[in-house]
């Protein structure tokens, strides 16, 4: 049996895998501030700060991301989102020694959270356009010895397993990467390392990172649409594109995983971090905890990816919502974890169980739903939608008592996931019925 041909282009396994890597590298140590800012900078100030990170998200990309990608391409756009977060955490680590001027530590995280928010939105918006355009060559790189709708069916097929593959692939270097800076930083820590000099170290780590990522090669683009680029009308249309893809059921319909994980990691990385595990377990514990959520999360990502495969994208949503859903549960009845000890990991498991699903699963299902040109519009919205459930999360948890609820929240949202999946697949099984005037036919996205 002869191999695959390898695409010439960028969109070859070896240059996304190369991607993948520098990407997962400048994300892991340039986003720590926000696992690590409501243990460290002064109270109030981490919550307040990684608030308006998730708020600035929102807005970016609403307004900035989609038209900036279109722009400058999606490689380039992954670069000035990388570049933005080294400003961000070099404004966290200043904060980080202000100790003792709570209002200079406020301006300094404040200020680089709102370029955080932006460089995150950018960024995701991108990854998963570069994702979604790579699955799309590769699928189409394939020869096919039919024609007609058969071979249409197969290319169609070939793109929903490439979408999952390529998941795959950047779901393992992204979340390696976090695994390796989290323990990183916690053994650093234990050497008696100042978390003002790790930041530093990390910073310079994350500016390395962009350099090497520079070094991806760009995938095919058609020239239709590198034409459409200098076309102010086409980048005009491509914001408003953010805003009309709402009317898509799907889009809503697919939300809840997005919601479910934003409520979840805002509330372990804001409340639960600064008030259950702190106390138990010292400031020094909330690296290596953290990192328990992301070898977790790596070690279940291929089973999980096995599963999806084998029964359905259904079924390895359905398991995503039962872990956000038990790690739920579990805060909302046990009232006191005195006397836990490192026993309290086991939240941090579940989270990480429920994070494998929406690293990957979740990545591709929107690439099987929004191909193409929507493609980038679809990935903002999905930021957009996690990112409005984090910033929500994290302002709640600074108010007295009201933490209390958030539980309930999550435990909703995480009902909602495999009915929202379900009945996306539904709809979107309707609308290519009415399309092609034919009876309904298997859903390959199933």
């Amino acid at each position: 049996m002869e191999a695959e041909p390898e695409p010439e282009d960028g969109s070859g396994l070896q240059n996304f895998s190369w991607m993948s890597a520098w990407f997962g590298i400048a994300h892991a140590v340039s986003t720590i501030p926000l696992v690590l800012a409501s243990g460290l900078l002064a109270p109030g100030v981490g919550l307040e700060g990684n608030g308006i990170f998730y708020v600035s998200t929102v807005l970016g990309a609403l307004l900035l991301s989609v038209p900036l990608v279109s722009r400058l391409g999606m490689l380039r756009g992954m670069e000035v989102g990388i570049a933005l977060y080294v400003v961000y955490t070099s404004c966290f680590t200043i904060a980080l020694f202000a100790t003792s001027d709570v209002e200079k530590q406020r301006f300094f995280f404040f200020v680089g959270s709102c370029l955080g928010g932006i460089a995150a939105s950018i960024l995701w918006t991108a990854q998963g356009a570069y994702l979604t355009r790579c699955a799309c060559i590769r699928a189409c790189m394939v020869p096919l010895d039919g024609q007609g709708e058969d071979a249409a069916r197969v290319r169609e097929s070939r793109r929903l397993e490439e979408n999952s593959s390529l998941a795959g692939v950047f779901a393992t270097w992204y979340l390696f990467a976090e695994i390796v800076a989290k323990l990183g930083f916690s053994a650093l820590a234990e050497l008696k390392v100042s978390d003002g000099n790790i930041c530093v170290a990390y910073t310079v780590v994350g500016a390395l990172s962009l350099i090497m990522l520079a070094r991806t090669a760009p995938i095919a683009e058609a020239k239709e649409k590198e034409a459409a680029l200098n076309d102010d009308i086409t980048v005009v249309a491509r914001l408003v594109g953010v805003v009309k893809l709402w009317a898509s059921p799907e889009l809503w319909l697919l939300s809840f995983t997005n919601v479910t994980f934003g409520f979840s990691a805002a509330f372990m990385n804001g409340y639960f971090n600064s008030s259950r595990a702190v106390p138990i377990l010292g400031k020094q514990s909330i690296a290596m905890l953290s990192a328990i959520t992301v070898i977790s999360a790596t070690l279940l990502s291929r089973p999980y990816a096995l599963l999806a495969a084998s029964y359905g994208k259904g079924a390895s949503i359905s398991v995503g919502a039962a872990s956000f859903a038990t790690l739920a549960a579990l805060v909302f009845f046990i009232r006191s974890l005195e006397g836990w000890g490192w026993r309290i990991a086991i939240f941090y498991v579940l989270m990480g169980s429920g994070r494998a699903v929406f690293e990957s699963t979740n990545k591709a299902i929107f690439a099987d739903f929004f191909p193409g040109d929507v493609s980038e519009a679809a990935f903002a919205n999905s930021y957009v939608q996690m990112s409005a459930a984090t910033a929500a999360c994290f302002f709640l948890s600074d108010f007295p008592n009201t933490f209390q609820y958030l539980p309930i929240c999550i435990l909703v949202s995480a009902f909602l996931m495999p009915l929202g999946y379900t009945g996306a697949g539904q709809f979107r099984l309707g609308r290519k019925a009415i399309n092609e005037g034919s009876p309904l036919l298997h859903d390959p996205i199933a």
